[in-house]
Parts: C-alpha cells; sequence; structure tokens
C-alpha cells in the first residue's frame, strides 16, 4: 500500500513540478515591471554628485536596476569620506519603498517611504556606530528639478516635535569625461 501511495506522490509530483517550473519561470523574465516599480528610473545612471547651491563635488554614484528590475543597487564614493552603498526594492505587499544603506563607517540605516507627488520620500532613525546612543531621524526626498537631474535632499531632526533641518541637498550630474570634475551641471 506504501509504495502504491508513494508512486501515485511521484506521479502527482512530476506532473506539477514541470508547471510551477514553467510559471517561475515566466515570473522571473517579467520582473517588476509595473509603475510603481519604475518611478526611480530616473535616478538610474553613473553620476558625479554635487553640492547643489555650491557646485562642489561631493563624490560620485552609480546606480542601477538589479534582479529583472526589482532592485535598485546604489554604490557611492565620497572622496575622503569612504564608499556606501544601498539597496531599495518597491513592496506589492505593503506598497512601500524601503531600503538598506552601509557604509565605510559603519553607517546603517534602514528606509521606508512613498512615492508624493512624483517625489520619492524615505525616512528613517539613524545610529552612530560610534555612539550607539545617539540617534536622529532622517528623511529623504529624490525627485526630478526644474532641469530635468536628479537632486536629492536630506533632512533630519532629534525631537519629532521640532522641525526638519536640511543636512544636505545635492544634485546628480551625468558622469562624463571632463577636465574639470568640478564644473557644474549642464
Amino acid at each position: 500500500m506504501r509504495i502504491v501511495v508513494l508512486r501515485a506522490f511521484l506521479l502527482s509530483l512530476g506532473l506539477l513540478l514541470p508547471a510551477a517550473a514553467k510559471a517561475q519561470a515566466a515570473a522571473q523574465t517579467e520582473g517588476c515591471t509595473g509603475a510603481e516599480y519604475r518611478s526611480l528610473d530616473f535616478l538610474v545612471g553613473h553620476w558625479r554628485v554635487v553640492h547643489t547651491k555650491t557646485g562642489k563635488l561631493m563624490g560620485q554614484n552609480q546606480v542601477e536596476w538589479i534582479n529583472l528590475g526589482c532592485a535598485i543597487r546604489e554604490s557611492l564614493t565620497f572622496p575622503g569620506h569612504g564608499i556606501g552603498s544601498s539597496l531599495n526594492f518597491y513592496s506589492a505587499i505593503d506598497q512601500r519603498w524601503h531600503g538598506h544603506y552601509h557604509d565605510s563607517g559603519g553607517l546603517f540605516a534602514n528606509f521606508e517611504g512613498t512615492m508624493e507627488g512624483g517625489r520619492h520620500v524615505v525616512s528613517t532613525t539613524v545610529r552612530f556606530p560610534q555612539e550607539p546612543q545617539r540617534a536622529w531621524n532622517a528623511r529623504q526626498t529624490t525627485f526630478v528639478d526644474d532641469a530635468g537631474r536628479p537632486r536629492q535632499i536630506g533632512e533630519r531632526r532629534n525631537d519629532a516635535t521640532k522641525p526638519w533641518e536640511e543636512f544636505y541637498d545635492v544634485t546628480f550630474c551625468p558622469l562624463a569625461p571632463q577636465k574639470d570634475e568640478t564644473a557644474p551641471c549642464r
């Protein structure tokens, strides 16, 4: 009796596995193609990151789609300040963007947020590796500026009753061979 049941199980498994594999392959080739997944397409590229107000070079950022367009990987370099990376993705489960940032100084943050009026707005609580008791709330807004370039504004506060304070405002300029790396975006 056991052999008959085992054979029936293996036969049904043999019939189901190819169908499941085919469905899985179809899902993998589709990727994440809905509009909500594509809302950060403007950020994908290789960039010089410059201070928006002064034009000073802050670093470089390589932003690319991975996992069939289901996640974005960022690789940042900041001269004299180390390197960092982030992994960001949209979740259809909670309809929010999620991200994880980590840098060579040990700083890490888990972001979460949404698109608000064409702006990608995420927030987190930042803790510092050298001072674990020190923390502040951070909010990052990424959008396309009036000149068509990606721009990112970071704000922070250590008391939820206080207004947000800007701590960076950068513009992403296409990375191209130039004689002057400090040249403003055009």
